[in-house]
């Protein structure tokens, strides 16, 4: 159930993302790597002239992801340091996700019946 609740929390996000967001040029400002992938530390200017600092996870493919590098990024307008994302990011990572938890529920399911 776990997977599936972040699957669909990565949704929304990436759905508020495409409604709203805008998109504005960052430069990486650190790089880390984890079991969930690459992060990049990205410093920006928001429309309404503050700069922040937001984690982006998993820049798409064709993202030069290193420290010095500009990227575009889309960001919620309502929330710049939470909801971030590459422009050039898939955001298909919650498909990923979610049938991670799908098969997990199916294979719990199953097993509670054969022991059952």
């Amino acid at each position: 159930m776990a997977f599936v609740f972040i699957a669909l929390q990565m949704y929304y996000d990436h759905r508020i993302l495409q409604e709203r967001g805008l998109v504005t040029t960052g430069d990486v400002v650190a790089v880390s790597y984890d079991k969930s992938g690459t992060n990049a530390a990205v410093r920006f200017t928001t429309a309404d002239g503050k700069t922040v600092q937001a984690n982006v996870s998993n820049p798409g493919d064709e993202t030069e992801v290193k420290v010095g590098a500009r990227i575009q990024i889309r960001y919620d307008p309502k929330d710049p340091t939470g909801r971030v994302g590459d422009v050039n990011g898939g955001g298909g990572a919650f498909w990923s996700v979610g049938l991670g938890g799908v098969v997990l529920l199916v294979a719990a399911a199953y097993g509670a019946t054969r022991v059952a």
